[in-house]
């Protein structure tokens, strides 16, 4: 099981979450930093958290790069703790991470395989992505 996510991380991704609800738009929604990097032990897979639904401590959104096809949507908590322990994994939250880059950039980054996110130089997307 993973570390619990501090108060002060929560009240971000809470403020990522609101803000996107209130910003947002269907066609054109927010490009926001993540704040949070759970790693799986032992193997490049990771997930990199933007956005936590106030009303689900569970619910989240961001980019999961697991199985080699990284990708942007809704995950639960639980649900990334059982992938893991279906494969004998351990999840471990990045105590350093800090984001260097917008959610869109990280997932551009990943898809033209750049280095393990979170660490060594990526450059800028050109344009913002949709992120949903």
């Amino acid at each position: 099981m993973i570390e619990p996510l501090p108060p002060r991380l929560r009240a971000r991704l809470n403020a990522n979450y609101l803000l996107q609800m209130t910003l947002g738009r269907f066609d054109h929604l927010v490009d926001l930093y993540p704040f949070v990097r759970i790693s799986l032990t032992g193997t490049p897979g990771f997930w990199l958290l933007s956005e936590a639904d106030p009303g689900d401590p569970d619910f989240f959104f961001g980019l999961s790069a697991k199985d080699h096809r990284p990708q942007l949507g809704w995950l639960r908590l639980t649900s990334m703790e059982r992938y893991a322990q279906s494969r004998g994994l351990g999840l471990e939250r990045d105590l350093t991470f800090a984001p260097t880059m917008s959610l869109g950039a990280y997932l551009e980054q990943a898809r033209s395989g750049g280095q393990a996110l979170g660490h060594g130089q990526a450059r800028q997307p050109s344009s913002s992505p949709s992120l949903r």
